[in-house]
């Protein structure tokens, strides 16, 4: 059985092809964050679920591209190079699979002096910039959209994204979730923002909580990081109100939602208010529901507004702007909900839903019996 390198930016994808990979026997290795942001030391989520699934998991310490000089990446490269290399041949990797991002760049080298067979697999709209420069080295590219993307035609497959498991069983199989919120007379608002969630949106809902929870259910992913504190804020003030008794709606807050408490959260919800990340788009096209998007402006190259685009093109999302939103227009974002689309009927768009199999297929050739 082959020793299989994991690495990348989108976690949530590569893991359900690695423990695949593990299921079938494949031993796996993961390259990735410890802390999603400089100076938290917060377990990042990736590094939660890929050690709870049995995963060895190496610490990568390479710097972003993003805002630096060429000259000034190179230096920290180089610094990093050495100390990793040591370990990447410690660990006998016979096959990397890379997810997105600037976390590839080290691995990707390394499995290029080595000779190791190197795939990517783009989540995005639009390529990556690591991604377009290591395809260089990648035997081949999976992509998740039909769309036009600069990479190699010889080497670019379209794969799909890999979904969750629970994600598909509420989509495919329509699988009865068990209910987050119990009182169900008032619509369900969801507010997710990937695995680190966002500090922009949970200040949306403050200034507009008294609202929300005038007219809504509340399901609130807040993000679990300490730089902001928000998971720590809105569990105490959720307390309190439940303390007062002020509202008749039900507010339940959570640091992230784990993919079973996700399916359930996707169930129920009637609104969903998010960022507008590769997985998440995908996953709200096959959903169907109404969605107020706020993409990151922080984002190279703009691929969360090409996300947010297309959702609005196929009807499901109504891009809000970071620069322009405030809490004002918020809540008149949310009256508009209430008194014009909450009955809006939505086509879901047709995606790739085997994604997994299709990856793995085409590693393949490249896997030891």
């Amino acid at each position: 059985m082959a020793r299989i390198g994991f690495t990348g930016g989108h976690h949530t994808g590569a893991l359900v092809v690695a423990k695949e990979l593990q299921r079938q026997g494949h031993t796996i290795i993961w390259f990735g964050h410890r802390h999603s942001m400089t100076g938290d030391k917060t377990d990042s989520e990736e590094y939660r679920q890929v050690t709870a699934a049995g995963i060895e998991f190496v610490p990568l310490q390479v710097p972003r591209f993003f805002r630096l000089s060429p000259f000034v990446y190179g230096a920290r490269l180089l610094k990093a190079w050495l100390p990793f290399y040591r370990r990447w041949q410690k660990e006998k990797i016979d096959l990397l699979l890379g997810f997105g991002g600037y976390l590839m760049v080290l691995p990707a080298l390394a499995s290029f002096f080595d000779r190791v067979p190197f795939f990517i697999h783009e989540q995005t709209r639009i390529a990556g910039r690591a991604n377009y420069w290591l395809s260089f080295l990648a035997k081949k590219v999976f992509v998740s959209w039909p769309t036009n993307y600069p990479y190699d035609p010889k080497k670019t497959v379209y794969t799909g994204l890999p979904l969750r498991p629970a994600f598909l069983d509420l989509i495919q199989k329509k699988r009865k979730f068990p209910p987050l919120v119990k009182k169900t007379t008032y619509p369900t608002l969801l507010v997710t923002a990937g695995k680190q969630g966002s500090h922009f949106i949970n200040l949306l809902i403050r200034d507009n909580l008294d609202f929300i929870l005038s007219h809504f259910n509340l399901i609130h992913q807040t993000g679990r990081t300490e730089k902001t504190g928000d998971y720590r804020f809105f569990s105490r003030l959720r307390e309190r109100l439940i303390k007062e008794k002020k509202y008749s709606t039900e507010y339940l807050v959570y640091p992230y939602l784990d993919d079973e408490v996700m399916a359930s959260a996707y169930a129920q919800a009637d609104l969903i208010v998010s960022r507008s990340g590769a997985h998440t788009s995908y996953e709200l096209a096959l959903l169907a529901k109404p969605a107020l998007v706020i993409p990151a402006k922080f984002v190279p190259r703009n691929e969360q507004v090409e996300n947010a685009r297309f959702l609005v093109e196929i009807g499901v999302g109504r891009l809000l702007d970071e620069d322009e939103i405030d809490g004002a227009k918020f809540k008149e974002e949310l009256k508009r909900f209430l008194h014009q689309e909450k009955k809006r009927n939505i086509k879901k768009y047709p995606l790739i839903l085997d994604a997994q199999k299709r990856i793995i297929e085409q590693l393949k050739p490249c896997l030891k019996a």
